[in-house]
């Protein structure tokens, strides 16, 4: 098997994900947000990505566009190994909603 070189895409997504990861880990979620919004657009297939950025929008009390993503993603992926906890967090966004 050969290696093929990275395309530019590639290499910007990668770039991403590690900014991702470190603004995860320092929870930094503006800048979190500000990435993710990258990487939906990059990488136009990857429903985590939008997932993603539902849960950066709900950190940052964004509620409406955090229900929106994470209903997006329930929607294309049902049967995701982390359904549960997606629906879990939904319905905590919905009562905040709710309540405000």
């Amino acid at each position: 098997m050969l290696l093929q070189p990275a395309t530019k895409r590639e290499i910007v997504a990668r770039m991403l994900r590690n900014l991702k990861g470190i603004y995860l880990q320092t929870e930094r979620w503006q800048r979190l947000l500000a990435v993710q919004q990258r990487l939906v657009i990059a990488l136009p297939g990857g429903i985590e990505e939008v997932r993603d950025r539902g849960f950066a929008y709900a950190r940052l009390d964004y509620l409406q566009p955090a229900l929106e993503a994470l209903e997006r993603y329930i929607k294309v992926r049902p049967d995701a190994e982390d359904a549960t906890a997606v629906e879990a967090e939904l319905q905590e966004l919905r009562q905040r909603t709710q309540n405000d």
